[in-house]
């Protein structure tokens, strides 16, 4: 079955009964705790070995928890696959203000789902993601460019990391140019990314709005 038509006592269950939580991490307890916890304002499972088959749990982590505000998986060796449940949980999410995938090998297929989450949040107001090699090393803007267009028409967001990520000039200029179509974001932090600082200034000066 779909983590996706889980009731929430199925999925309290399924993450009570999950080998994976013991057997690939190094502290089992806290992690299922911070797992079933649908009170807290923070889900922060940073450095935690997430991996790939804890992430539908995660889902409901997210999907169950009225009171959540920040969600933290950085650090994480996730790839693409993995992130797809939790950028799921955040289509239509109307509570979490704060998403931190940052230092994850999300590569371009990563950044696609990014930006369809994006297409469908309307609430987030922070996003991160600082090294995640959205580009592969500079030879595919797919992602990048569908996280744009994620982007471009966002209600809410202000800040935006993507440093780190070998954008390169192409790439700064691509995410600067959403600057034209949203002024929300007043903040976004394009540092270690090997691209021409000259080509990315009048772009950049549409932050001075």
């Amino acid at each position: 079955d779909s983590f996706q038509d889980w009731s929430k006592k199925l999925w309290r269950r399924k993450v009570l009964q999950s080998e994976f939580v013991t057997s690939e991490n190094l502290r089992p307890e806290l992690l299922r705790e911070k797992i079933l916890d649908i009170e807290g304002k923070e889900l922060d499972l940073r450095k935690y070995l997430v991996g790939f088959h804890l992430s539908n749990l995660i889902y409901g982590s997210i999907h169950f928890n009225k009171n959540l505000r920040s969600v933290n998986i950085a650090d994480n060796n996730l790839t693409s696959n993995a992130v797809e449940p939790i950028t799921i949980a955040l289509h239509n999410n109307v509570y979490v203000q704060s998403f931190d995938i940052s230092s994850n090998y999300l590569l371009p297929k990563g950044a696609i789902l990014l930006g369809s989450m994006l297409h469908r949040n309307r609430h987030l107001t922070m996003l991160n993601v600082s090294n995640c090699r959205l580009t592969d090393f500079g030879k595919n803007f797919d992602g990048v460019l569908k996280l744009r267009v994620g982007l471009e028409g966002h209600p809410t967001l202000r800040s935006l990391n993507v440093s780190s990520n070998m954008l390169g000039s192409r790439g700064v200029l691509i995410l600067c140019a959403l600057l034209c179509e949203n002024y929300i974001i007043n903040e976004i932090d394009f540092s270690k990314n090997n691209y021409v600082e000259a080509k990315k200034k009048p772009l950049l000066k549409l932050l001075d709005k």
